[in-house]
């Protein structure tokens, strides 16, 4: 199990959601459905309630979240949330196995997830 490659992947799924996430209600909910598609919206929220606790236990995943979210796409604020959640999968296989399985039902729902520009999301789905 590469957990580098789980938690960059975890990181581009989440970071462009994480305003919505962080903001989470029905009103917040209808906005990124609409915004992002209601199945990548659905597969961020189900890789949020997976990691969420742990971020929440740790003041610099936290911080780290807070300035993704915030400051949109800023590459070392990424590069900072991206390590995080490395350290948090590192420190629990059981919740990095959990994540994995997670991206891989997305892949093979083919949720696939392309961030680039200010929180610009590109979702390609196998017909």
């Amino acid at each position: 199990m590469d957990v580098a490659l789980i938690a960059q992947t975890a990181t581009a799924t989440l970071a462009p959601c994480l305003p919505y996430l962080l903001k989470f209600g029905e009103k917040a909910g209808e906005e990124a459905a609409k915004k992002f598609g209601a199945d990548v919206w659905e597969h961020a929220k189900a890789l949020w309630a997976k990691i969420w606790p742990k971020v929440e236990a740790s003041p610099a995943a936290k911080e780290a979240v807070s300035d993704a979210a915030s400051m949109g796409d800023d590459e070392d604020a990424l590069a900072t949330l991206r390590l995080q959640i490395k350290k948090l999968l590192t420190q629990d296989s059981g919740l990095a196995r959990e994540i994995a399985i997670l991206l891989e039902e997305g892949r093979r729902a083919s949720v696939t997830v392309v961030v680039s520009g200010d929180r610009a999301v590109g979702i390609d789905r196998k017909s």
